[in-house]
């Protein structure tokens, strides 16, 4: 059987929800690179053609493992080819492996002829638009803090002490009701 046979395949089996998860995981890998192309410093070719590789056999078999190893290789290349990692450009690069993450983990959730519900969906984008908002006030806080000279030992702990209070907040927000019985509502 060729690849093209079983992306076809595969395609005919998933779900409309199942597929935009799909093009929305290929989309914000491809956005990745194109921050990691796009901050100071030179591309891997040799990591960005792993990183491919990983995608295109975590796109034809999403219930792998893959997904982490395509998560650690975008890291990877993002450390490799990055002049200095506290560049603005880390914030969208940030933001894009958290949609890739969110898109795999809810792929995987179920088969791919399975729709994803709505309440579930909801779930999810209250989350990541929480951590996304999260992630976003931490680096800039980050970032200002980098391009000034200085010791800044206090406001990183401070930073710290905000995102923890925000995790916090982020798991009272969608902690499980009681009907959720499946979750182990309160």
């Amino acid at each position: 059987m060729t690849i093209y046979e079983v992306v076809m395949q595969r395609a005919r089996a998933l779900d409309g929800d199942r597929l935009a998860l799909n093009g929305l995981l290929l989309a914000a890998y491809l956005l990745f690179w194109c921050c990691t192309a796009a901050a100071p410093g030179a591309v891997s070719g040799f990591v960005t053609i792993i990183g491919v590789v990983l995608l295109v056999v975590l796109l034809l078999d999403p219930y792998q493992p893959t997904g982490l190893l395509v998560l650690v290789v975008g890291v990877w290349l993002w450390y490799v080819s990055t002049e200095d990692p506290t560049t603005w450009w880390s914030l969208p690069a940030g933001l894009c492996l958290l949609a890739a993450h969110a898109a795999q983990s809810l792929i995987a959730s179920a088969p791919d002829s399975a729709p994803v519900p709505r309440e579930v969906r909801r779930l999810w984008q209250r989350r990541y638009g929480v951590v996304a908002v999260l992630t976003g006030l931490l680096a800039v806080v980050v970032l200002a803090l980098a391009t000034r000279p200085g010791d800044h030992q206090w406001w990183s702990v401070l930073g710290l002490v905000v995102v923890a209070a925000g995790v916090l907040a982020v798991a009272t927000l969608v902690a499980p009701t009681s009907g959720d019985a499946e979750h182990g509502g309160r």
